[in-house]
């Protein structure tokens, strides 16, 4: 039973926002009231006190405006043809509960997994990040990218010292190679040919 417990609390609470939702679009959106006016029209199912709480603390709550909003907005740019009649809920959500509905095989697997009885798309698809989660992650790449540069930067650097030493010794081997034939009087082949068994 305890399985189940989080699915049914989860489908309550989707019950109890489409009710909301449903009452607002019937009982104030329709009828093109504001949320003053929809204060003195009480729906019939409910008690005064309980319609005076859902404007007050619900419909009258920032997060709700911006999310009615939103979400008018968003139904405004569908096509006609594309709407949904599942009620006041989000296309996404109708998209998942219809592959909840589903047998889906997995990719990286050789099983078949059911969905249901309790098992949600979202334990499928693994936990979602929250925006802190995700802003230190992304501090995190962040830091190791700029320790990264700095490594690159340090090994170029030495690779120029490096190339710096190289040609100073080459140049004074030159100058010793030049003494030493000028004192001997002898011509001394360059090292590729000495190299290549080409000497002399």
């Amino acid at each position: 039973m305890d399985s189940y417990h989080e699915h049914v609390l989860r489908h309550m609470y989707d019950l109890w926002t489409n009710w909301r939702s449903d009452l607002k679009r019937y009982n104030i959106t329709k009828l093109r009231r504001t949320l003053r006016q929809a204060l003195d029209h009480v729906p019939n199912e409910l008690q005064k006190e309980e319609w005076h709480w859902l404007i007050i603390e619900i419909y009258s709550k920032d997060p709700q405006k911006e999310a009615s909003a939103r979400n008018s907005a968003n139904r405004a740019n569908y096509k006609k043809e594309m709407l949904h009649r599942t009620r006041s809920k989000p296309y996404e959500q109708v998209a998942w509960e219809l592959v909840d509905q589903k047998v889906v095989k997995l990719k990286f697997q050789d099983s078949v997994v059911g969905y249901g009885g309790g098992v949600k798309a979202k334990d499928i698809r693994g936990r979602s990040h929250t925006e802190v989660e995700l802003e230190v992650e992304l501090n995190a790449t962040r830091k190791k990218n700029e320790v990264l540069v700095d490594c690159v930067t340090t090994v170029k650097t030495e690779n120029e010292n490096l190339r710096n030493r190289v040609e100073s010794i080459e140049a004074k081997m030159g100058k010793f190679k030049d003494w030493v034939s000028s004192q001997l009087n002898i011509t001394i082949p360059p090292y590729a040919n000495i190299e290549n068994g080409n000497a002399g």
